[in-house]
C-alpha cells in the first residue's frame, strides 16, 4: 500500500517537471520563433541554452526545497517542536506503555518507531527519486 502511494505521488512530480520543461521548450521556441527587426542580433544559442539550465535548475531547487521542508516537519512532530506555542501538534505516532511483570514494556517497541520513522523519510526521499534533469 504505502509502496503504491511512493509511485503515485513519484508519478505526480515527474509529471509536474515535465510540464515545467514543455513550457520551458515552449517558451523558448516561441522566443526562437518571434520576427525580429532586421537591425536586431538573433538570439544566441548559448543564451537559449542558459534559459534552459536556467528553469532546470530552478526547478532541482523547488524539489530540493520540499524535500528538506518535509523532512523538516517530520523531525519537528516526532521531537514534539513548537515554533508557536499555542500550536497543537497531532501526535506522529503513539506508544502505548505495559507493565509486564516487573518491566515496563514500550508497545510499540523504540525499535519499531525508529524503523518507521526511517522508512517515512525514506519514502520522502524515494518520491523524487525518479525526477530527471532535462535532456
Amino acid at each position: 500500500m504505502q509502496e503504491e502511494w511512493i509511485e503515485v505521488e513519484s508519478k505526480k512530480l515527474r509529471s509536474k517537471n515535465y510540464e515545467v520543461e514543455g513550457a520551458v521548450e515552449d517558451l523558448i521556441q516561441t522566443i526562437c520563433s518571434y520576427q525580429l527587426d532586421q537591425h536586431v542580433e538573433p538570439i544566441s544559442a548559448d543564451e537559449i541554452q542558459k534559459l534552459s539550465k536556467y528553469y532546470n535548475w530552478s526547478m532541482y531547487q523547488a524539489l530540493l526545497f520540499a524535500t528538506k521542508y518535509s523532512l523538516n516537519q517530520m523531525k519537528e512532530r516526532i521531537c514534539g517542536r513548537r515554533n508557536d506555542p499555542k500550536q497543537v501538534l497531532k501526535p506522529f505516532f503513539e506508544v502505548d506503555v505495559h507493565l509486564e511483570g516487573n518491566e515496563c514494556v514500550l508497545k510499540p517497541s523504540l525499535e519499531q518507531v525508529q524503523t518507521a520513522i526511517n522508512r517515512a523519510a525514506s519514502h520522502v526521499l524515494k518520491s523524487t527519486k525518479r525526477v530527471q534533469n532535462w535532456n
